[in-house]
């Protein structure tokens, strides 16, 4: 009983849980990808209604940008995987694109269509979260209209996810952003408030 009792004082007395050490998964298969991130599905980002282009554009807890010459839209689509619409990343190959989360996530998976289909390709899309980068598809040439999945889970919470790409003129596609959220700091106090009284209860 004293040692969960310390054990949950600790976690409130802090604010958080220490982070781990452990480096970021990443995953080109969905099913992998939610099953290590929560088991379950997760909230969708579908990027509907916006009608924003050229950048920064603005969703709900989500900024995303470019960098360089690469430029980024929301529009109508015809290969939409969620909604009518998607994320457009025009010119990638000339420039990252960023996701900025207003609050710590600790996973974030996304569709990514029609990647590596232009004269200029193929493609190697990368994914850096953390301070890490891994290639999650290389020298990647068509077919036309593909359906790809990029994602990631990491114990160490993030607010940053940046998309590289070789093919300078490629236009690529995102649809159906799924994150788990990190606690707030009061949400894990009032978690370790509640395993106190159950310990003492006890």
């Amino acid at each position: 009983k004293f040692a969960a009792l310390a054990l949950c004082l600790g976690i409130t007395s802090m604010g958080q849980v220490p982070a781990a050490t452990a480096a970021p998964i990443f995953f080109t298969l969905e099913t992998s990808f939610q099953t290590a991130a929560s088991g379950a599905p997760l909230p969708l980002e579908s990027f509907e209604g916006s009608n924003q282009f050229g950048g920064p554009i603005n969703f709900p807890g989500l900024v995303v940008t470019t960098s360089d010459g690469a430029a980024v839209s929301t529009q109508s689509d015809a290969s939409a995987t969620d909604g009518s619409e998607t994320l457009t990343w025009f010119r990638s190959g000339q420039g990252d694109i960023v996701f900025t989360f207003a609050n710590s996530i600790s996973s974030f998976g996304i569709d990514v269509l029609d990647l590596g289909t232009t004269s200029t390709g193929p493609a190697t899309l990368s994914m850096t979260v953390n301070g890490v980068t891994q290639a999650l598809f290389v020298d990647f040439a068509g077919p036309g209209s593909n359906l790809l999945f990029a994602g990631v889970v990491d114990s160490n919470p993030f607010t940053t996810v940046v998309f590289s790409n070789t093919d300078l003129l490629d236009l690529v596609f995102f649809d159906r952003l799924q994150t788990s959220q990190i606690p707030e700091p009061g949400s894990l106090a009032l978690i370790g408030l509640g395993l106190v009284w159950l310990g003492l209860a006890r």
